[in-house]
């Protein structure tokens, strides 16, 4: 019996054997870490795409322009009330009283202006001193009138209808009457006294209306001062308050003017 191809043949068999196992754990090595990776990539990518979502900033920012036009939308509310409020905001009796009463100097003003404005053979400065009345008193009682909210009054004493005037001391239609001027007595008495001075004047002429004229206005104009010095620290209203400052201004301006005519006229 011949041994030698027998011992050959197992041995081939064997080293064959040993290929396959060694084969076969590569194969399964190569299947395991094929899946490992592709999970890992799996995850990774997950990871990647989709993070969680944090809905805290979101939700603040969203809180926060909310706020932000509700805050907005408040302080155009408040900016209208406010201006609302100061259009249409009452005054207390003592303000209307004390602008009710520059009203009616006012008036006076006016009406004296147009009186010497009226009459001939008037001198040059004379002249202008009533255009400059005529002027600066016509404004001050529209500026007084528009914090009263209207004309103050309807009523023209007889003088001054005699002369064309309206209660404004412009020739046309009066203005809407006011219930409380017509029940001041002060304010009577101030149109008594000036229709007074008025019907004086009519009796006059060239210079001696221009002289009495003059006299007349410093007259006025001191006691429109008198009255201003009086109302104007009780004023409460600010609007008010500068009304009347900017009126005692002005009159204290045109008194220093009649004094200058007053003395140029006696030279």
């Amino acid at each position: 019996m011949n041994i030698a191809p027998t011992l050959l043949a197992a041995a081939l068999a064997l080293v064959l054997s040993a290929c396959d196992d060694k084969k076969n754990d590569r194969s399964a090595d190569s299947t395991a870490g094929t899946g490992t990776s592709a999970a890992g990539s799996t995850t990774a990518g997950s990871g990647a795409t989709a993070p969680p979502t944090d809905t805290s900033n979101t939700a603040a920012n969203t809180a926060a322009d909310a706020g932000t036009a509700t805050t907005g939308a408040s302080t155009t509310a408040d900016a209208t009330h406010d201006a609302t409020a100061a259009a249409h905001g009452t005054l207390s009796e003592s303000d209307r009283k004390a602008l009710r009463e520059v009203a009616e100097i006012d008036r006076h003003e006016i009406a004296a202006a147009k009186h010497a404005l009226n009459k001939k053979n008037m001198k040059e400065a004379v002249r202008s001193y009533a255009e400059t009345l005529l002027a600066d008193h016509t404004r001050d009682l529209e500026a007084t009138e528009r914090l009263l909210g209207g004309s103050t009054d309807g009523k023209t004493s007889s003088s001054r209808r005699a002369l064309g005037m309206t209660s404004t001391g412009s020739t046309g239609a009066a203005g809407t009457a006011d219930a409380a001027t017509d029940n001041d007595s002060d304010l009577h008495r101030m149109r008594e006294k000036f229709d007074e001075d008025v019907r004086r004047l009519d009796a006059l002429a060239d210079d001696a209306y221009a002289k009495a004229w003059v006299d007349h206005m410093i007259r006025s104009h001191e006691d429109a001062l008198t009255k201003l010095d009086r109302d104007i620290p009780k004023a409460t209203d600010p609007a008010v308050k500068a009304q009347l400052e900017q009126t005692r201004a002005m009159i204290a301006r045109h008194l220093e003017m009649a004094r200058s005519l007053k003395a140029s006229h006696d030279a």
